[in-house]
This record gives structure tokens, sequence and C-alpha cells, in this order.
């Protein structure tokens, strides 16, 4: 039996089709959306496309169709049978299939957000319902973060909430929310275990891991700078991720709440442009990252991070100096190989030399629509790589290595 490697299924979500509906053209999807949908209008559908999302999470398909957006649809049928799962909502869950799963913009339904262990029955049951009947749909939800409480989690442990729902509920993407950018102008310490828990869940089962980052200002949450946005985006992508998630994209009218991409009058905010530019520098090297497996990742740091590891003797880097690193490692199906150097601080630049292993050859690096504006330079047996870094940004690399 051919086994589901992440990049093989993460391919099928994207290319994959319902039964007599033909199969989108579309490959290499990445996707990048947001919680709180514009609303449902044609200009804000085209102004949203226009700024790089290329997901509507809860949103209307026509519009998203017609801007070459992918759509998760928010419907009541759904949220009825994950409320009270059973034979007396499943006709409501077939209906919603039945009218959604053929348009071309389908991608899957949303089914809840943060739920506790105590749920994980009643997802299960409306998730296998709804892959039963559209096998390549994503029925979505999105878990809590590590330092949510072992009310909220239902379990002792984080790792076990993680455990118990990827075993007990089967999902199709794995998605997770943390917001790390604390007002006093530190970032949680636990930052990046909980992208070391994800991670090893997606890998361990096969399925693509998402991730919801901030970029409205919230209660203890500061506004974030273009480093801030620049580190949550490129740390992620260095462990592998492969969706992406604004937390919020219209802005959120309630106490406590800052602005957010779109204001609550409508007007665009300097966050506009801000998601616009690093969202094209997403999507230049995203078709890319949707079929690469992350093999490794390590970093190499002062101080390394709660929950991760540094660089070993099979790694590409042994050691690096001129800053703190995140190093993703990563591989296509064809065995080709990826280095992903991210720059670990969110509020300074760094000029850095990466000591490689022996043998490793820097093939290119990717760009991200542009050229680099600092060069890569390489001297040494082993090699040295020098490259500068602006705040929170990482750079992909073609590499190859002798064995």
């Amino acid at each position: 039996m051919l086994r589901w490697t992440p990049w093989r299924r993460w391919s099928v979500l994207a290319v994959g089709f319902v039964a007599g509906c033909a199969p989108p053209k579309s490959r290499g999807f990445f996707p990048v959306t947001y919680w709180c949908p514009p609303p449902a209008e044609d200009a804000r559908y085209k102004e949203a496309a226009e700024c790089g999302f290329n997901l509507a999470l809860c949103g209307e398909p026509n519009l998203a169709h017609k801007y070459g957006m992918k759509c998760i649809v928010l419907d009541p049928r759904v949220s009825a049978a994950v409320d009270k799962p059973g034979p007396q909502t499943d006709c409501g869950l077939e209906e919603a299939v039945r009218q959604h799963a053929c348009h071309p913009a389908f991608m899957g339904f949303y089914l809840m957000d943060e739920p506790g262990a105590g749920k994980f029955a009643d997802l299960a049951h409306v998730n296998r319902y709804l892959l039963a009947k559209e096998p390549n749909g994503v029925p979505y939800i999105n878990l809590f973060p590590t330092y949510a409480n072992e009310q909220q989690l239902g379990t002792k442990t984080y790792e076990e909430h993680v455990e118990r729902f990827m075993n007990e509920v089967g999902p199709r993407v794995l998605s997770y929310d943390h917001y790390a950018l604390m007002k006093n102008g530190t970032e949680r310490a636990d930052y990046f275990r909980n992208m070391e828990v994800i991670r090893a869940a997606g890998l361990k089962y096969d399925v693509p891991y998402w991730f919801i980052f901030l970029i409205t200002p919230h209660y203890g949450y500061r506004d974030p700078t273009e480093g801030d946005l620049r580190w949550q985006i490129y740390t992620a992508l260095a462990y592998g991720y492969k969706g992406l998630v604004y937390f919020t994209y219209w802005s959120v009218k309630a106490e406590g709440f800052g602005e957010s991409i779109i204001d609550l009058k409508g007007q665009r905010t300097h966050r506009y442009e801000l998601a616009k530019k690093l969202n094209a520098e997403v999507h230049a090297i995203g078709p890319l990252l949707a079929g690469l497996r992350s093999t490794s990742v390590y970093h190499v740091a002062v101080k390394r991070p709660e929950g991760t590891r540094g660089p070993d003797d099979r790694s590409l880097v042994r050691n690096a100096e001129g800053g703190d690193l995140v190093i993703g490692e990563l591989q296509d199906a064809q065995a080709g190989r990826y280095l992903f150097v991210t720059n670990a601080s969110p509020r300074n630049a760094a000029t850095v030399r990466l000591m490689l292993a022996e043998g490793v050859r820097v093939k290119g690096e990717i760009p991200r629509g542009r050229e680099p504006t600092e060069k890569v330079v390489i001297k040494g047996k082993p090699p040295v790589m020098s490259l500068v870094l602006s705040a929170g940004e990482g750079r992909l690399f073609k590499v190859a290595r002798r064995t």
C-alpha cells in the first residue's frame, strides 16, 4: 500500500475532487486566510484578494470564486450537527454537502474553534460523516494554544490534548492559534514549544498544520510591527507549516480590541499594505513550500527557547554566529533538500555566519518575487555562509549534500 506522505496528502487536498465534480486544476496551493471575514460584498472580496488572501474562511463561495479564492463555508446545518450530532442532524450535513461540495471554490466546512477534549467525540462524528460524503474536503477545527488551562483543554497537558484530538477526531488539517506578542515588549516563552508540539503531531499523523497569528492588537497583546509579523510568518514557515491565518482581517467591535487590517468603518489601516507585502512574499515561495516535508528544525541561539533543540551531527548547519536563528530543513518528493534560515528576533536585524556541515553545497536561493537585497557569500571548507536578515526575516535555499 502506498504510504501517504505529508506533501502527497496536501496535494490531494489541493487537487482533490468530490464524486461527480470536476477536480480543480490548481496545484501547490498554500492557503493564506484570516479570522473575521469581510462583509459578503463584491468590492470587499476583491479588496481581500488584492491583499494576497487566497482562502475565504467562513466566506461566501460565489464571491470567493470570482476573485480566485477558495472557501471554507460556515453552514448552520453543520453548526447544528456539531452542537448535537446524531441521526437527527446528519440529514442536514448531507444537504450541506450536496449544496456546496461541487462549487469550484469549495474547500471545506468550518466546524469549531478551540474545543475542549469533552467535545472531541461530537467533532469526530461530524468529521467522519463529512469525509465519508466528501473525502477530499477539509472539516476545519482550530485548537487552543499551549497557554490554555486544564479546564479549557479538558486534559492534564497540552501534548495529551493534541494527541487525543488527532487520534479521536482524525482531522484533515491541524490548526491552532498562539498570540505571543505582549504589550510589555516581550514574547511568550512557550511560543516555540507550541510550534514543536503541533509540528510533531502533524508529521506523525501526516496532515498539514496551520498557524493563526496576531495582527490585531487586543487585551494584553501589542500592535505588531513589520518585524513582529515577519517573525510569526517566517518562524512558522521554517517549521514546515502549510497554512497561515491572520487574526483578524476585519476589526472586532469589542472592548479591548484595536484596529485590524480593515477598521470598523471599512477603511484600510496601515496593516493592509503590510499584509499585502508579506503575503506576496509567501505566495512567491508558497507553491514550493506546499510540496515540502519538514525533516528537521533546530535553534542556534545564546539561549535556546523552551522545548527546542540545537543542531546535531546530522544537521546541515553545525553552528552559527551573529544572531539567534531558527533553521528548518525540508525535503521534496524527489529527495531534494532545502534550508530555511530565519532570524529568531522580531526586533533586530542580524548579519550571520552559518558553519555548514562538510559536503553541503548551496545551489541557490529561492526568490520571494524579487532579488534579495543582500547577497549570500559562501567561502571555505567546510563552507561558511554569510547573509543579512532583517528582523524576523526568513530566507529559503536549495541545497545538496554529498553522502
